[in-house]
């Protein structure tokens, strides 16, 4: 009898402890999609001490996995694995069809879910996804008025023919974008955004009237934005020189490189380097070389704080360049030369 009664006992503890243990990880769940928007990192760090997910109740089940996926996305990493988000989509797209509930986690599980396709290399099921959610979009549009998703999904969608430098699409999803009227843009430095990647779509396609016409749009919205300051502006100063409009191109960076010196910005390294290649390709060695001295020696400066491989490897390997144009001789050649007159 006494046996039997601490069976009992022990099968109690062990469903309470069950029950507890299923408990926190619903909330662990829930305290996750509260970090998504804030601390993608703390976010993950909570989801990776959830026991179970897959014993977890369907609706946290689908927010976990939603979780999972939103946060890989965001951050660049491979959705290949992550197959689960098809559930959670599914999941989501039944209860918003049912009850009208669950719209954002809908829209965005879907977004998640060609993410996803995209990554298997399954292109063709990930535009059948996206044009799912396109419908949708349009038809929350329709009933509320609200084209956030519109515009949300168009971006997604030229973002990942970007990715596989599908120009063309890229375009065309930016076209539509634009087409829906600046009043349904999220603010106005999204419009300088979608208007900034138009004109780099233009210059991929060789299309450089409409590129130029594009950055003008974009710095008409907002002029003086850090958006377009860092950024639009930057982007428009270096495509100016590579297609050969040498002197516009300096007189922009020239421009941005006053605006980054007074405002303190490391920014002023790349502004600096870049008049330093526009300089060179003039034919004025030793005005590229003043603007590259410079750029070295801010950047070492700004090396402890910011760490930025791809500046430095750039700025090496301008340096070479710079050294055989002045001096004829590779770096290896020079440092022998120097070291010799040193000694």
């Amino acid at each position: 009898m006494k046996s039997k009664f601490l069976i009992g006992l022990i099968g109690a503890m062990a469903l309470c402890l069950m029950s507890a243990c299923a408990n926190g990880d619903v909330q662990r769940v829930q305290k996750a999609e509260e970090l998504l928007t804030v601390n993608r990192d703390s976010a993950m760090t909570i989801l990776r001490e959830v026991v179970r997910p897959d014993q977890l109740p369907e609706e946290s089940k689908a927010l976990y996995w939603f979780c999972v996926a939103d946060i890989r996305a965001n951050t660049m990493q491979s959705l290949s694995e992550d197959s689960m988000i098809c559930w959670a989509a599914q999941y989501f797209r039944n209860r918003w069809l049912q009850d009208g509930e669950y719209e954002d986690y809908m829209m965005k599980a879907g977004m998640e879910e060609a993410f996803y396709w995209w990554w298997n290399d399954d292109k063709e099921k990930a535009q059948q996804v996206l044009q799912r959610q396109q419908r949708y979009a349009e038809e929350i549009a329709e009933k509320k008025g609200e084209h956030i998703w519109e515009v949300i999904l168009l971006r997604i969608s030229a973002e990942l023919a970007m990715r596989d430098y599908d120009y063309e699409h890229v375009r065309d999803y930016t076209e539509a974008l634009i087409h829906l009227g600046d009043e349904k843009a999220i603010h106005l430095d999204e419009v300088a955004r979608v208007y900034n990647g138009m004109a780099i779509t233009y210059f991929y396609l060789g299309e450089y009237d409409k590129m130029e016409e594009s950055f003008e749009k974009a710095i008409a919205h907002t002029s003086d934005s850090a958006f377009v300051v860092n950024v639009v502006r930057r982007n428009y100063a270096d495509l100016l020189g590579e297609i050969g409009q040498t002197d516009r191109a300096i007189h922009m960076h020239e421009e941005l490189a006053a605006i980054y010196r007074e405002g303190g910005s490391w920014l002023l390294v790349e502004s600096l380097y870049s008049l330093s290649r526009l300089w060179l390709n003039k034919g004025d060695k030793q005005r590229a070389d003043r603007y590259m001295r410079e750029a070295e020696e801010l950047f070492e400066t700004y090396k402890e704080t910011i760490s930025s491989p791809s500046a430095e490897a750039g700025l090496l390997a301008h340096r070479q360049v710079l050294n055989y144009a002045l001096y004829g001789l590779s770096d290896d050649a020079l440092s022998h030369v120097q070291h010799a007159m040193a000694g």
